[in-house]
């Protein structure tokens, strides 16, 4: 009910899409009690890289090509055709969730599912973008970072059930949704704000005469709270 309210902290929208992901994982959001089985990531998932170069990109091509910018890049061919999670295995170590034909650079990580009856992919992308943060601290190199697949594979994960994985899957999208919405709010607000204030500095800046002054100045003062905010 609050949510808004911890996005004014300094960093809000990420510490609380933290504070969602770390809760919810560990089935601290879910209204029943679960049971959670330790396992090793590498032990229900199968991991591999990609083969391609970074250069093998097409601007105009159909696919997404994953590399270890944010956003995937086009390709005009495939490797790949599965529902799976792709990390970057250096620089920001970004997650991503897809399904369908795609190909990736060979810095990528692609996770898949072992058994599909165990692990739901979606609940791996989420476990994903969590364990992200330690893998920040594990990754190692000099000016650019970089993650070995053993720091992946050993990775400890706490597993609930397939139809508890999908509960709480449900429950870390429907709470993500908001904060899009909050954040959207905020972004409209501030770039009004900032608008206001423009207008609000021009007018005074530029006032011919004393009325002209005068008007601009309590413009100001009645959009007081949007200026300030």
């Amino acid at each position: 009910d609050e949510l808004e309210i911890l996005t004014n902290a300094p960093n809000g929208i990420s510490l609380l899409r933290t504070l969602i992901l770390d809760l919810a994982l560990s089935g601290k959001l879910s209204a029943e009690r679960m049971e959670f089985e330790p396992k090793l990531l590498g032990d229900i998932a199968a991991i591999k890289t990609g083969k391609l170069d970074a250069n093998a990109s097409s601007e105009d091509g159909i696919y997404p090509f994953f590399t270890c910018a944010k956003d995937p890049l086009r390709i005009s061919t495939f490797t790949y055709e599965t529902e799976c999670v792709l990390l970057a295995g250096n620089g920001n170590f970004d997650v991503n969730y897809y399904s369908g034909k795609f190909d990736a650079y060979q810095r990528t990580y692609i996770l898949e599912p072992k058994s599909k009856e165990e692990l739901f992919v979606p609940f791996l992308f989420r476990f994903m973008q969590s364990h992200a943060r330690k893998l920040k601290e594990q990754s190692i190199g000099g000016v650019i970072k970089y993650l070995k697949i053993g720091f992946l594979t050993s990775a400890p994960i706490q597993l609930p059930s397939f139809k508890n994985q999908q509960s709480i899957v449900a429950i870390i999208d429907s709470l993500m949704s908001m904060c899009d919405e909050i954040e959207a709010r905020i972004s409209r607000r501030d770039s009004i704000r900032t608008s206001v204030r423009s207008s609000a500095i021009d007018a005074i800046s530029t006032a011919q005469t004393s009325e002209e002054l005068q008007i601009a100045w309590e413009r100001i003062q009645n959009n007081w709270e949007v200026i300030a905010g």
